[in-house]
């Protein structure tokens, strides 16, 4: 399955300048890819069609849900602090009192 291949791109330039008629195109249907200096760096498609387009790609095996919690992989524990380390925060600390010396 490819959803590229449809996508039609505009420069930056070219949106700035004709915003009204990219979005006119938007709201028809189409999905515009946004380059800058030839390189894709937004995606500007009709609301819905990522929630359609990623039901698809589930639906074809392309795309699993995801295992395990994200939360404990983001909120690690305490980190401990090897002889001789000390926290950022007492560093800075230590910094802001020479500064007011």
């Amino acid at each position: 399955m490819c959803y590229a291949a449809a996508m039609e791109a505009v420069s930056i330039r070219e949106l700035s300048g004709n915003a009204s008629a990219v979005i006119r195109r938007v709201n028809g249907g189409e999905t515009v890819q946004v380059t800058s200096h030839g390189t894709v760096v937004a995606v500007i498609m009709p609301v819905g069609q990522r929630e359609r387009a990623h039901a698809a790609l589930v639906s074809a095996g392309v795309l699993t849900g995801g295992s395990g919690n994200l939360t404990a992989i983001l909120a690690p524990g305490p980190i401990s602090l090897r002889k001789g380390q000390r926290r950022a925060a007492d560093a800075l600390a230590e910094l802001r009192d020479e500064d007011d010396r």
